[in-house]
């Protein structure tokens, strides 16, 4: 039979597209239950009309940036005016304020010559635009009026006098302060022209910036722009940010929350994510159930209920484990093109295929052993209750949880697959168990242990599954029969 066509569109479907926001209903898609936060950001909003600076927190890979574009655009619906700015897509341009006038600017188009005087007002305050700029304009400029051979003297002179006058400038301390008052001033009035709800300045990305950026950034913010009106949200993952504003001032001591808080007026903590809901989302979407369809599994007992159970497991796992959604997409993306190296005859074991591929990202060394059959079983079951101790802990008090139970199932199986060698033999743990029995566990009793390798040689298929036989398809090194 020529699975081409199933495999390409298995294939298409390994990596999920960037979820496309509804224009009607920004939220209709959205798979993590989010609309309900949105709504809590907007009443804060609407509640604190005269302008504050509001933080949205969440880890990398939590879902940050696509619940940011759904709830800008119901901002949008519900008559905001709204300005998304992603500072890592933007940290090429070196002064942060340019970043921000800029993405004003686009906002006030009608409002030009108004504009005009707010941004004469903030050339003062642009170190980087007098070191970068006028030596380039005062270099254009000498071109123009002496042509392009003129001696390097005379382009460093033009230079050196505009950043004495720009030094001068920056000196005059109480100036400075005037002008900041009258920026402000000005950017109010444009921003109140906008009508009664307040102007939402988004900025996404904050804590990939370089560290001088993001500090900047929030020291521009800071400065200039908190005027009523203007409500800045900054979507971030805190610890990075602090790690970020440590490094810039090079010192691990720093209290970078309380650093923070100078800019900081509210904060909000994403809730996690609906776990269960999302991976059934994830299945679906990367065509797991479409690609088990040609994959038979030969009516096994063991096998019967392999797609609940592999759900709960991954579940379990994810919540756990602490894994964002990034890295949950990521595994389940890699166990997916595995699938695709198993004939429609051969067993895959999904739960074997994430538990290894969990191996393989996180704790690369353990399934680097693993893959080279250099562990002892008291090693391989040793690292296997450390690493899933968080799910296990709970299992000799709770031994009947249907999800423990899936779990240590998992765990049992990868032990027999490891035993099952490479040459076919027979798995010496099904007939001799004095190995088993003398296991130093700490959550999985020898006695489990051996119930379930009972039940395991009972299956004839089972019971000669190699585990280099999985590693092969997810290591990509199997060809497709």
């Amino acid at each position: 039979m020529d699975n081409t066509n199933n495999n390409e569109t298995a294939i298409n479907n390994i990596k999920l597209d960037k979820l496309k926001v509804n224009q009607n209903n920004p939220f209709a898609e959205c798979k993590l239950g989010r609309e309900e936060e949105g709504k809590i950001l907007s009443t804060l909003v609407n509640n604190y009309r005269e302008g504050f600076t509001m933080a949205v927190n969440g880890v990398w890979g939590c879902g940050k940036t696509t619940f940011i574009e759904m709830w800008q655009k119901q901002l949008e619906l519900d008559g905001h005016k709204t300005i998304l700015l992603n500072a890592w897509e933007n940290d090429f341009v070196s002064e942060p304020l340019i970043c921000i006038l800029g993405e004003l600017e686009q906002l006030f188009k009608g409002e030009k010559s108004q504009f005009e005087k707010i941004k004469e007002k903030a050339i003062p305050f642009s170190k980087r635009l007098g070191k970068n700029i006028l030596p380039l304009l005062a270099k254009g400029l000498a071109g123009k009026l002496i042509g392009e051979g003129t001696t390097e003297e005379i382009i460093t002179q033009i230079t050196e006098t505009s950043l004495q006058d720009f030094s001068t400038e920056v000196s005059k301390y109480q100036e400075q302060k005037e002008t900041i008052q009258s920026f402000k001033k000005e950017l109010e009035a444009l921003v109140q022209s906008l009508g009664g709800k307040p102007l939402v300045f988004i900025v996404d990305e904050l804590d990939r910036c370089r560290p001088d950026y993001a500090v900047e950034l929030l020291e521009k913010i800071k400065h200039f722009f908190s005027v009523k009106g203007i409500v800045f949200v900054l979507a971030i993952d805190k610890e990075q940010l602090s790690a970020s504003i440590r490094g810039h001032y090079g010192s691990e001591s720093l209290n970078a929350e309380e650093y923070l808080r100078r800019f900081i007026d509210l904060e909000y903590a994403l809730k996690t994510y609906n776990t269960w809901g999302y991976i059934y989302h994830l299945y679906n979407n990367m065509g797991f159930q479409g690609l088990l369809k040609n994959k038979n599994s030969k009516g096994d007992s063991l096998l019967k209920n392999e797609e609940p159970d592999f759900l709960m497991m991954a579940t379990n796992v994810t919540i756990k484990q602490k894994l964002t959604l990034r890295q949950l997409e990521k595994i389940l993306a890699q166990v997916r093109v595995s699938l695709l190296l198993f004939d429609n005859t051969a067993y895959h074991f999904l739960d074997t295929l994430f538990l290894l591929s969990y191996f393989r990202i996180f704790e690369y060394s353990f399934y680097t052993r693993i893959k080279e059959h250099s562990l002892s079983n008291q090693e391989l079951i040793s690292e296997l209750e450390r690493i899933f101790a968080f799910n296990l802990q709970e299992f000799n008090e709770n031994e009947f949880d249907p999800e423990l139970q899936i779990l240590v199932g998992n765990i049992v199986k990868l032990i027999s697959f490891y035993n099952t060698f490479s040459g076919g033999e027979d798995n010496p743990f099904f007939d001799d168990r004095t190995e088993v029995n003398e296991l130093d566990t700490r959550y999985i009793s020898t006695q489990e242990i051996n119930n379930r390798l009972t039940r395991i040689k009972a299956n004839e298929h089972l019971s000669k599954i190699k585990i280099s036989d999985i590693i092969d398809r997810l290591d990509l090194i199997s060809a497709i029969k």
